[in-house]
């Protein structure tokens, strides 16, 4: 809906709905990498 409601999206629709229908993406995080990872994190939620 973006790029039909948004002007500046439109040129890139056609290329938004054919990365949309590729499936064959690789993983997107090393989690073994992530785990051995010593940062802090913290997460908020709001639920309404």
């Amino acid at each position: 809906w973006m790029f039909d409601d948004y002007a500046e999206l439109r040129p890139l629709k056609e290329v938004a709905q054919l990365l949309a229908q590729y499936s064959n993406w690789g993983p997107l995080y090393d989690v073994e990498q992530l785990g051995k990872n010593n940062v802090p994190v913290a997460g908020a939620r709001i639920c309404k």
